[in-house]
């Protein structure tokens, strides 16, 4: 039984945070009361950004638990995002590597477009350091400073991954309603086309698509 203030009214309890409704704070509570919790995918990451808010190790588990178990192609970008969102890091991370071994994911318009900026730029940045270090080692064995390396987490080649960057940006153009043209595109594709390895893709793929 809930306690009662001194006019025997209930007491209200303000929440400040935008991202937690009144529903889920009763579930949060009825953990710490029960130890019981019905986790599902509209209230894991409210519940677990009140248990890392709170401190409260056991349902930050859960919570972790339910999205890693339940992470698969039709909600791997919509997990990353909310993850990056609510500064999840963990979840974060697994579900990038979860979104580059999978080319139904990669090579799927619709879901491409559905990254956030910032989950696009981690995405593109993924085996950056192991073929940096890795095309050093060609150029010490004196090969040829083109030789193909792809990323080897990736499912997609590099020319595939640069045409989904292409319909990424030309998708963020219809939405912040700008003319689709060179210039718009490039400003809008600044910060990713850096993490784009033209040095893999044959002179053909250069010629045709860039």
């Amino acid at each position: 039984m809930a306690p009662k203030g001194e006019n025997g009214e209930k007491p209200v309890i303000k929440i400040d945070d935008e991202r937690i409704s009144a529903a889920n704070f009763r579930i949060f509570l009825k953990f710490l009361y029960t130890d019981q919790i019905e986790i599902t995918g509209d209230n894991v990451f409210p519940l677990l950004n009140m248990a890392k808010m709170y401190d409260v190790p056991p349902l930050v588990k859960s919570c972790e638990e339910f999205l890693t178990k339940n992470l698969n192609v039709e909600n791997a970008i919509i997990i990353a995002n909310a993850a990056f969102l609510y500064e999840n890091s963990a979840i974060f991370t697994k579900a990038i590597d979860y979104i580059v071994k999978s080319s139904a994911i990669l090579k799927t318009e619709q879901k491409f477009c559905q990254m956030t900026s910032e989950l696009l730029s981690e995405v593109l940045k993924q085996d950056r350091k192991k073929f940096a270090q890795d095309f050093l080692q060609i150029r010490r064995r004196d090969y040829c400073m083109n030789c193909q390396q792809p990323r080897e987490s990736f499912t997609s080649s590099e020319i595939s991954i640069f045409d989904m960057v292409l319909k990424w940006g030309k998708n963020k153009c219809k939405i912040q309603e700008l003319e689709e043209n060179p210039e718009n595109l490039k400003n809008i594709l600044e910060t990713f086309l850096p993490l784009i390895r033209f040095s893999t893709m044959t002179a053909d793929e250069l010629i045709s698509v860039v």
